[in-house]
């Protein structure tokens, strides 16, 4: 039985009410020791059973969970299931409540329905999927509820759906578990699934084959509750069972080339004389700049990922015409452009999160999240986000990307390939001058420059044109006056004082008078933090490795001016470890005094073993992020030094708004 939303126009509600599967190998709830773990929810079973046939699978799930708080009730009175409308549709068997010993049916088609609801919209992103929702009435403390549903996809017009499996189950929970298990049937006649099984912590790596009319199980016992650590590297994987159907990644390049083309979606026949904003016919650096730009600045970000086209980019002449287009349709259009001069380029795979640790897992086109090109001019290749505004740099100079590896798409097919990222350069220096000679004309002031380099400078340069500046003056304003502990009047308010495109180098520039008295500034000293430590992560616990967020070399300069030639000891610190390269120095000259402070990354893991050594590093950059100063050379003999601080003072709201160092 199945309800209809034609009403609303709408097409037949994918989901029914029926038996569970006759192949469905029934499994029993054991009992989930609470006296062991208290928990405010507990699970008794999760029993998972996929069978893989040839144009269709099916995914059955039971569970059994029992409610120990109310502040578990609301959530586990409502179950939300996404479904793609054409290529999948779900199955309830049974909705129970075991109460003591009164067994109560929840499972009825007044209490599911089935909505549209784009989740996305503000982030312009629009996807047809429908929620299917089960709602149970009258939950109570102490109730155990079971579901058990299937949930089937089928091959169709969908480029993935039914032509590829892939399901992961993770056996990590933050609640307690008695028993999990999974069940795999390939029922596929002629192609293997690949099983892969993952547990970083026992360092597993496990994968096999399951041939046609072959079954696999793997159960877990007593899984006593975990919490994820923070900061972990994508590569470290807490108990995870991969199924997805056997490929390689040429395998995977190759089909999803050859669905595009026959498509017709990949058809390069573009009038460029057409196109106003470009003045292109021949092949150079600055012909293919233009057409990028084009394309990540005049080609409006809108996502429609309706049917097939959640994996497959539209026509190039749409995406023009349209001047709209998600990731795959902008790729796909500047493809498109560079070919009409004359251009390779090729539409190329990434996932945003997992990065290198893509390499790990079974090859399936389901791990890729994120579509960019790959240009090759002369004798070089360069990788470009279609979908970045606001960027600098040429062809040459552009900002790395993130993503580490990336899969070509092409007619031979094509493996994984490295994106290549540097660290060692510059991203931001930020230069502190603070001026207390009697003789300035505006009184003490506090001057702060700051330069972004590379995707910093990307980063920034859409900051600062997507905010409203007057928000942004007062912001900065109120943010350093409260940091200095001093009253602050803007002389020059934040402002991008210079950008150049072509070095990618963006400088925003402000400065402040000191209105407050010096004379009644608490102790004689200001103080200004250096946040390079905020890139240095540091774990909760020593259980996990650690990935360091690192992009690039940081660098602060403080300079001080005085009256009178400053007193103080030059000294100098360094800190070089495996993981980051840090080290400050103090320095008079003459009248000034002067501050420098550089960061410079390393390897980006600490492994478990290096965590304590880790963490000894890492205080020693943090005992001295403060630099403190005398504000008047004739009150102090010892004018100023570099101090060891225990807390983080001042900058750490600003450096989050800005992006500085975060």
């Amino acid at each position: 039985m199945s309800k209809s939303l034609t009403d609303e126009g709408y097409i037949t509600v994918p989901y029914k009410i029926s038996p569970r599967p006759d192949w469905v190998v029934a499994r029993e709830p054991v009992g989930h020791g609470l006296s062991e773990h208290e928990s405010p929810q507990s699970y008794s079973l999760l029993d998972y059973q996929i069978r893989v046939g040839v144009d269709e699978s099916a995914c059955y799930h039971q569970m059994r969970v029992q409610i120990n708080d109310e502040s578990c009730i609301e959530d586990m009175s409502q179950f939300l299931y996404n479904v793609v409308p054409g290529a999948q549709r779900l199955v309830f068997h049974r909705c129970v409540i075991q109460r003591n010993e009164q067994s109560i049916d929840c499972l009825d088609l007044e209490n599911i329905r089935c909505m549209r609801r784009e989740t996305e919209l503000e982030r312009h992103v629009s996807s047809d999927q429908l929620t299917v929702e089960l709602i149970i009435d009258d939950l109570r403390v102490g109730d155990q509820v079971e579901i058990e549903t299937t949930f089937f996809e089928t091959s169709g017009d969908h480029p993935l759906y039914g032509h590829y499996f892939h399901r992961g189950y993770r056996a990590s929970w933050g609640v307690p578990v008695s028993l999990q298990s999974v069940r795999v049937t390939n029922s596929s006649e002629d192609r293997n699934l690949t099983i892969q099984y993952l547990d970083s912590a026992r360092s597993i790596d496990e994968k096999k084959a399951l041939v046609p009319e072959a079954v696999f199980e793997k159960q877990w016992s007593d899984i006593t509750p975990q919490m994820q650590g923070a900061c972990l590297p994508v590569h470290y994987w807490p108990p995870y069972l991969i199924i997805v159907t056997e490929n390689n990644w040429p395998s995977v390049s190759a089909y999803l080339h050859s669905y595009y083309s026959g498509q017709g979606v990949m058809d390069c026949d573009l009038d460029l004389a057409g196109i106003d904003e470009l003045a292109v016919s021949v092949a150079s650096d600055e012909s293919i700049m233009q057409c990028v730009r084009f394309v990540q600045d005049s080609i409006r970000y809108r996502s429609e990922t309706s049917g097939i086209f959640s994996h497959t980019p539209k026509e190039p002449a749409i995406t023009l015409k349209r001047r709209t287009g998600d990731c795959k349709d902008k790729s796909n259009l500047l493809v498109a452009l560079l070919a009409g001069i004359g251009v390779k380029a090729e539409l190329t795979l990434v996932n945003t999160s997992l990065h290198d640790a893509i390499d790990m897992l079974a090859p399936s086109p389901f791990l890729f999240d994120h579509m960019i090109v790959k240009v090759s001019w002369n004798n070089q290749d360069y990788f470009i986000d279609a979908t970045s505004q606001k960027q600098g740099g040429q062809l040459t100079s552009l900002a790395d990307l993130p993503y580490r590896k990336a899969l070509v798409l092409s007619a031979s097919g094509s493996d994984l390939i490295n994106i290549p990222r540097r660290t060692d350069l510059h991203v931001v220096s930020i230069k502190h001058t603070v001026d207390l000679r009697r003789n300035n004309d505006n009184g003490p002031t506090v001057a702060v420059e700051r330069t972004f380099y590379r995707n910093r400078a990307n980063n920034m340069r859409y900051y600062f044109a997507s905010t409203s500046m007057k928000l942004l003056e007062t912001d900065y304003l109120e943010d350093l006056s409260e940091s200095l502990g001093v009253q602050l009047v803007a002389l020059e308010p934040v402002h991008v004082s210079s950008d150049d495109l072509t070095t990618n180098t963006l400088v925003a520039r402000e400065l402040y008078k000191i209105e407050s008295p010096l004379k009644k500034i608490k102790g004689g000293l200001l103080e200004i933090a250096t946040t390079f430590y905020s890139d240095l992560q540091i774990p909760s616990t020593d259980a996990n490795p650690v990935a360091i967020q690192q992009d690039g070399v940081m660098e602060h300069h403080i300079q001080v001016l005085y009256d009178h030639k400053s007193s103080v000891d030059e000294e100098q610190f360094q800190c070089d470890t495996e993981w980051f390269k840090y080290e400050d120095k103090v320095i008079v000259n003459k009248k000034e005094l002067n501050f420098h402070m550089r960061l410079t990354p390393g390897q980006g893991v600490v492994p478990i073993d290096k965590l304590k050594q880790y963490r000894e590093h890492y205080k020693s950059v943090y005992e001295r992020s403060v630099s403190r100063f005398a504000v008047s050379t004739s009150s102090f003999g010892m004018l100023g030094q570099l101090f060891l601080a225990g807390a983080i003072v001042i900058m750490l709201k600003i450096a989050q708004i800005n992006g500085l160092f975060g």
